[in-house]
This record gives structure tokens, sequence and C-alpha cells, in this order.
């Protein structure tokens, strides 16, 4: 006699790395939780930290474009936000450079950069 349970199979569900990646894939950068925890970073005065945040926050949009649209920073610029948007990027991103290695560093002046960061980063997600 057949039994009337039914059938099941077991499915995978992947190892937690890929799990882990595939969660990262779908989560957009969230540019107001960015500029949130940058603030504070200014306001405390951990200016290093700041820098390493901001060039990190920059590493998970330039992944994120590369994982939505599938192609580098600079066509998706070329084909969805025009050639001002990119100038005003490579802008932001040089003075970043430069910045980062300054001797000094004022509240007014990264608050300054930080309002760059909000409105460049609105425009472009």
């Amino acid at each position: 006699m057949n039994s009337l349970k039914p059938k099941t199979e077991k499915i995978s569900l992947g190892s937690i790395a890929e799990t882990e990646a595939a969660l990262r894939s779908e989560i957009a950068v969230d540019v107001d939780a960015a500029v949130s925890f940058f603030e504070k970073l200014i306001e405390e005065e951990r200016y290093g930290e700041f820098f390493n945040a901001f060039f990190s926050f920059d590493n998970d949009f330039k992944s994120q474009v590369f994982r939505k649209y599938k192609t580098s920073l600079k066509e998706y610029f070329e084909n969805h936000k025009g050639q001002q948007v990119a100038e005003d990027y490579r802008n932001l991103i040089h003075t970043f450079e430069i910045e980062k290695y300054a001797p000094v560093h004022t509240k007014e002046h990264l608050l300054q950069l930080l309002a760059q960061i909000e409105s460049l980063y609105s425009q472009i997600v």
C-alpha cells in the first residue's frame, strides 16, 4: 500500500555567504543615512574616519551601479545622468582625495563638503 504522506523535496538555501551576497546586491545605498553618519563624524571631529567612511560609501555606490546596471560608473553617468553630473562627481572625488591629506580640517569646511555629497548623490541615486 502507498502511504498518503506528501513527498517533500529539500530545497538548498545556499551558504550563508551566498545569502549575504544576494541580500547585499538588493540593498540600495542610503544617501540620507550616510549623510547623517558623516555629519556625526564631523561633529565629533573624527575627520579621518569621515574620509574613510566617505570612500567606503562611494565604493558601495559604485558596486551598486555595477550590480544594477551591469555597467561602469562612467557609462552609467553617460547613459543616465549626463555630462554635468559626471563632471560634478569627478570634481567631488578629486576634492576628497586632496582634502583627505590636508594637515588641518575645520568643521565648517567639512560640512560644506557634506552638503556637496548630499546634493550630488541625491541627484545620482
